[in-house]
């Protein structure tokens, strides 16, 4: 995203498209919003799976000052170098001020935008919208909001999807003090979305920003705490998926941060998490001048296959609940 580009007028905003062939990768078009305006900052927030990619314009106004927008497009049938806008995305019940567009995220025939200014639960308390693909057009499925949801809670924040699962971010939440902030996960189950389980960081504190970014894939998500330790340091947190099906539930898994992390690094501004890898980028790392940023790559570790708990050790506690099932088989 470039939300600054000025083709349409100032900071109307556009994204590039680039391609991968072999081992290069390189520039195949440019975006721009058919009805693009001045000040609309299409290209804030971008997201792209197979043959289709939507880009977010939060300061679109076509339901009132800062009510957004975003867009998605498709390759062409007759060029796939050319990309064509399939439609423009609004809330139903959008509002000035929701900021819908804030953060966008598509996934196969699914796709999520965040609107953080929403107000159902308050001033600034946030949503999210879900939107379907049935094959010829795109359409509102669903609107999420959070079960305990405030004013300024900043819900929509970050949003991400991925098979059956979405999470949404809420940076602003204060269970653990103001602005500590939270993740939400929710689950498809048929038609419906639900409110699965609530993310908060096991040493949360004020200021964190927790959920500032988020990625979700598989069993696996992350959430971004660019703000931890109050100096802007940062770190990003895993959670895990349980295997009972019966009873699932998201743990955390692991904490995150810089072997070289510093003041106002930033560090989990932005996350994503695919397979084995995440990806955490520290935007005011300044390695190369102030403010020239980084991204740090981290890999899945395998542990020993009796690590039931996880910790990648193999401990009495992952043989306590063998020793449960021994003890009652012997009375």
């Amino acid at each position: 995203g470039a939300y600054a580009d000025d083709d349409k007028g100032t900071s109307s905003g556009s994204a590039y498209i680039f391609k991968r062939d072999g081992e290069t990768w390189s520039e195949q078009t440019k975006l721009l919003a058919s009805d693009g305006a001045a000040y609309d900052i299409f290209g804030i927030s971008v997201s792209i799976s197979g043959n289709f990619a939507i880009v977010g314009a939060y300061q679109d106004d076509d339901n009132g000052s800062l009510s957004g927008s975003a867009y998605i497009f498709t390759t062409n049938d007759v060029d796939p170098n050319k990309w064509d806008q399939v439609t423009k995305l609004t809330a139903s019940d959008a509002a000035a001020s929701d900021r819908f567009g804030w953060s966008v995220c598509i996934s196969g025939d699914y796709s999520i935008v965040g609107a953080l200014g929403d107000d159902d639960n308050g001033s600034s308390s946030g949503s999210a919208y879900i939107f379907k693909h049935d094959g010829e057009t795109w359409s509102e499925h669903v609107k999420l909001i959070a079960a305990d949801g405030a004013a300024d809670d900043w819900f929509g924040r970050s949003v991400s999807i991925s098979g059956d699962y979405a999470i949404v971010g809420a940076n602003g939440d204060d269970d653990n003090g103001s602005y500590s902030g939270s993740a939400y996960i929710f689950e498809r189950d048929g038609t419906g979305w639900s409110e699965q389980a609530k993310l908060t960081a096991s040493d949360g504190a004020t200021y964190d920003y927790f959920g500032y970014s988020v990625s979700i894939s598989g069993s696996y998500a992350i959430a971004g705490a660019n703000s931890e330790d109050g100096s802007h340091f940062g770190s990003s947190y895993i959670f895990k998926r349980s295997d009972d099906i019966t009873n699932p539930n998201w743990y955390e898994h692991a904490k995150l941060t810089a072997s070289d992390g510093a003041t106002g690094d930033d560090f989990g501004y932005s996350v994503s998490i695919s397979s084995s890898y995440a990806i955490v980028g520290a935007y005011g790392d300044d390695d190369n001048g102030s403010l020239s940023g980084s991204v740090y790559m981290f890999g899945k570790v395998l542990c020993p296959s009796m690590d039931v708990t996880g910790d990648c050790f193999v401990n009495f506690f992952d043989f306590a609940p063998l020793a449960d099932q021994w003890l009652q088989s012997v009375q």
